[in-house]
């Protein structure tokens, strides 16, 4: 009996349908490693998390007296609201100590003195406004200028310093010194430096106009 030799579209067909079985049993080892490595990575993930939840200890009254006294020695030339961050985060403890704890009137007493330095330091930082750059300078010295010189416009800016900061009186203030020329009462240019005293962007006093 003759054998019926396998016909070149059915050898194709089974082909295909070989390769089809191939792929989907790539397919499944390859699921199985994906899922594999999804495990594995949600096992790390949980195990940071774990880490990351875990509680941390309130300081203690020694760490607290320790960072509070370097507080008491904070000093910078422009204050920002970031600054007081450090500061409550010893206040609102200290406050927190009870009057049962040993430590409680010694807290009370370092709060009461960071009550007092943080006080004028906010003060400060709301009267003079934060330190104007040149563009405002130049800005300020118009707007004062303007309704206060003989002929506002001949007069001619040579040079100003950066803006730094002064106290009169204990009030603090931002300085800038401008070399000024313009006209005088009788029409002569003269060339003078006035010391611009300024508040939130704005001069509130000159010295030497």
């Amino acid at each position: 009996v003759k054998k019926k030799a396998i016909t070149t579209p059915a050898a194709i067909a089974l082909l295909c349908l070989g390769l089809c079985g191939f792929c989907a049993l790539i397919g499944k080892l390859g699921d199985t490693n994906v899922n594999q490595t999804n495990t594995r990575t949600d096992l790390v993930g949980n195990l940071q998390a774990n880490i990351n939840a875990a509680p941390t200890s309130p300081p203690t009254f020694a760490e607290l007296k320790q960072k509070g006294e370097q507080l008491l020695k904070f000093q910078r030339d422009e204050y920002q609201q970031s600054d007081f961050q450090q500061f409550d985060e010893v206040m609102i403890p200290l406050q927190a100590i009870s009057k049962e704890d040993k430590n409680y009137k010694e807290a009370q007493r370092l709060n009461k003195k960071l009550i007092d330095k943080t006080a004028p330091m906010m003060a400060e930082m709301l009267v003079l406004g934060a330190r104007p750059s040149e563009i405002e300078l130049k800005l300020a010295f118009n707007h004062y200028l303007r309704t206060r010189l003989n002929d506002y416009d001949s007069s001619e800016y040579f040079d100003y310093t950066p803006a730094y900061k002064v106290y009169v009186k204990k009030e603090p203030f931002w300085v800038s010194i401008l070399s000024l020329r313009a006209k005088n009462a009788f029409g002569g240019y003269i060339l003078k430096d006035v010391k611009m005293y300024i508040r939130n962007k704005e001069v509130v006093l000159a010295d030497g106009l």
